[in-house]
């Protein structure tokens, strides 16, 4: 009969050390993902800050350099107007004539900036802050996607902190004797 019991104790060890390990591999799964989730998505986000009307290359030169100066920009560059022209021409040529009634062309010239990582939990106080730099027309990006940026690195950050607690707790917890000193 003592025999059965340890079988028993044996396999609902070995069961709930199986439990463990598979949840412990989920948490790293779905870290990792997170990461994934949070570098591709940050790759692709931009903020377009759209001048009002023609400005002098001098210029737009002085707000490049000032806008890569700041330490919250890891990227801009300067699109011209007919540079937006021709990415509208290849992106939908259907919609460029539209355009065309309306003007030659009517498209601004426009920043490119992609803010570091840093600096999008902030983004709002750090647009208010470069919209002093000109007269801007429009400012734009995409808020869903910044949204999704800092919920994949909340959840990563979670994730990590739960598998550090989980490490830890494993390696606080009391040892049973093997019997081997």
């Amino acid at each position: 009969m003592r025999l059965m019991g340890t079988r028993a104790r044996v396999l609902w060890v070995f069961a709930f050390a199986a439990s463990v390990a598979l949840a412990g591999q989920t948490l790293i799964l779905i870290e990792r993902q997170c990461r994934s989730l949070e570098s591709a998505l940050s790759s692709d986000f931009r903020v377009v800050f759209f001048l009002r009307g023609e400005v002098p290359e001098p210029r737009v030169k002085v707000l490049e350099e000032k806008l890569r100066a700041q330490p919250e920009v890891s990227a801009a560059r300067y699109v011209s107007s007919d540079e937006a022209l021709a990415a509208l021409r290849r992106e939908d040529p259907d919609l460029v004539d539209a355009v065309a009634l309306v003007a030659d062309n009517p498209l601004p010239g426009a920043f490119e900036v992609r803010p570091s990582a840093e600096a999008l939990p902030r983004l709002s106080a750090w647009i208010d802050s470069a919209s002093g730099l000109a007269d801007w027309s429009d400012v734009r990006w995409k808020p869903a996607q910044l949204q999704a940026i800092l919920r994949a690195r909340l959840y990563g950050h979670w994730m990590r902190l739960v598998l550090s607690s989980l490490f830890c707790a494993s390696e606080a917890a009391p040892r049973a004797p093997t019997g081997i000193e």
